[in-house]
């Protein structure tokens, strides 16, 4: 998944490596493929926007992540921390060192 002023106006920025970095760590978090083959239409932002906005940990992370077995303050900062780098607006973003002080607690 693109940053959307990426795929609108081509645009290089270092928000856009923050907006990557959020892919990433909504992967991590889901367990989830950016790109589901059998899900063509549905991409893993889109599946994954609405469920970090509402931040209830077990509609966002893996099912096979077993309970007890992850720090669940450190599972809320990674969510937070993906909504806020998939910010649509890339002036709305984070940068970098926000995300990073946000991940360290």
């Amino acid at each position: 998944s693109l940053a959307p002023e990426y795929l609108m106006y081509g645009k290089v920025t270092d928000k856009l490596d923050v907006y990557s970095f959020g892919v990433v760590l909504l992967e991590l978090l889901s367990g989830r493929k950016p790109i589901e083959p059998s899900k063509a239409q549905e991409s893993l932002v889109i599946w994954g926007k609405p469920k970090l906005k509402s931040r209830k940990l077990k509609e966002v992370i893996d099912p096979m992540l077993e309970e007890g077995s992850f720090e669940e303050c450190q599972m809320r900062r990674m969510i937070l921390a993906a909504a806020l780098c998939l910010t649509r607006s890339p002036r709305l973003r984070p940068n970098m060192s926000q995300i990073l002080r946000l991940l360290k607690g």
